[in-house]
């Protein structure tokens, strides 16, 4: 069964996040996001330049690369120690891949990941969420803004993404994050962790709409 109709949710950025340098991109960047059309053809294109697993995670990796991101991958974990994280990869636990995390993770190591542009694996969340679905959001923009030059930042994109670790950026602010209500949210959370219909909220862009409109890639990214 079909979820959700995509519904785009407008919002003035600025009228609460003013004080957060280059506010005016990351507003270009959320109504993006909330543009049906505008996605897809991102998603599209991801879809036809993969043909597996392995080579979606490789273009994740090559375009993240060409963004300005750190090539070292920082994964999120919920549940269990490092080890047995490490063990249920099939890797052995280094100390320093991987963030302990029971349940949320807090505060200080999530704007760490951010200040580092660190991209992310996000095993702290359910299936729903889409491990990958960060990145997946991230690249998008990149292309996106390659293909139109919106934002004017080609290598430069994860400037960005560290500006959200700043102080202002990660200020609670009341935001429409819950289907269009408000609640107290930083910036990341308005643009990249919503409850909204649309691609500002991970589980309804990977497990519906994607699953949904474009089985080849879920299959993919799943």
């Amino acid at each position: 069964m079909a979820g959700p109709k995509w519904v785009p949710i407008q919002f003035s950025l600025a009228s609460v996040f003013g004080a957060v340098p280059r506010i005016e991109r990351y507003q270009r960047i959320y109504d993006y996001l909330n543009d049906r059309a505008a996605v897809d053809i991102e998603l599209r294109a991801i879809d036809q330049a993969t043909t597996s697993k392995q080579s979606f995670e490789a273009f994740l990796s090559k375009r993240e690369t060409q963004f300005g991101f750190s090539s070292d991958i920082q994964t999120i974990l919920r549940d269990g120690t490092k080890e047995k994280i490490a063990t249920a990869l099939g890797s052995v636990s280094d100390g320093d891949k991987y963030v302990s995390n029971e349940g949320i993770i807090r505060e200080t190591a999530f704007m760490q990941i951010l200040s580092s542009k660190r991209p992310i694996v996000d095993l702290g969340v359910l299936s729903d969420h889409g491990n990958m679905t960060h990145r997946v959001q991230w690249v998008m923009i990149g292309m996106w803004d390659q293909r139109t030059r919106a934002l004017g930042l080609g290598d430069h994109l994860a400037d960005l993404y560290q500006g959200l670790a700043s102080s202002n950026a990660r200020a609670k602010q009341p935001v429409p994050v819950n289907e269009g209500k408000n609640l107290e949210r930083p910036l990341w959370d308005l643009i990249f962790d919503s409850f909204n219909f649309n691609a500002t909220h991970p589980e309804y862009l990977h497990f519906q709409y994607v699953r949904d409109t474009m089985p080849g890639l879920f299959d993919k990214w799943n």
